[in-house]
């Protein structure tokens, strides 16, 4: 199998392979995704594809992945696994659980430092000083991930997904508390962050009930 960085937080399991992914066996592939995988064009769409369900192979969950309207993925026939998958261009990640769940994989640049006037409060915006390239990217991906799980159309980052807390232990991990705001609801979510060489990755999940 590929080399493959992996992990478990909280009860999620996560799975990263580094880009670009060239593997040309398609054995792990069902019937309607080789079909899909026919009809695509771009070479970095298709080692997405491709990597994706490579580590949905490696996680030995034996079902196609479908996607929901709104682009969410799921597995077929399988209601009691949740998956959640993102790309850089570092690379590809695949998160799986019993539970609901987002993941997000960014490359460390300065460009959540320029748009983080558009997607962080004034909490947040004194959580991150002073503002690097590193921690805006990691409150950008804690959100992304935070959005993936909440499930919501034309959420704003900026009011709805907040992050309340940030922790670092080590030099590379991170802790956070936030919460989804849904009009008059508001639901409590954890969310881990590790940094590795250039890039970093988030999970996120609802705050168990006490």
């Amino acid at each position: 199998m590929e080399n493959i960085l992996s992990g478990n937080w909280n009860g999620l399991s996560w799975g990263f392979l580094e880009a670009p992914y060239l593997r040309s066996d398609l054995t792990y592939l069902f019937p309607e995704e080789l079909a899909q995988f026919s009809k695509l064009q771009l070479a970095k769409r298709k080692q997405e594809f491709l990597a994706i369900r490579a580590l949905r192979h490696y996680f030995k969950l034996n079902a196609a992945i479908h996607y929901q309207e709104g682009g969410a993925p799921y597995l077929a026939n399988q209601a009691a696994v949740q998956i959640s998958i993102s790309h850089c261009a570092s690379g590809y990640l695949f998160g799986t659980a019993p539970f609901p769940i987002g993941v997000d994989v960014e490359s460390v640049t300065a460009k959540a430092l320029r748009i983080a006037p558009r997607f962080l409060n004034a909490h947040e915006h004194a959580l991150i000083a002073p503002a690097t390239p590193l921690m805006a990217t990691l409150f950008w991906s804690a959100k992304e991930a935070m959005f993936k799980l909440a499930g919501l159309k034309n959420v704003l980052f900026s009011k709805q997904l907040i992050i309340h807390t940030c922790e670092r232990h080590e030099k590379n991990q991170f802790w956070m508390e936030a919460s989804i705001c849904d009009g008059s609801s508001q639901k409590a979510v954890l969310i881990y962050g590790e940094l590795f060489d250039g890039f970093l990755l988030t999970l996120a999940r609802f705050k168990p009930a006490p």
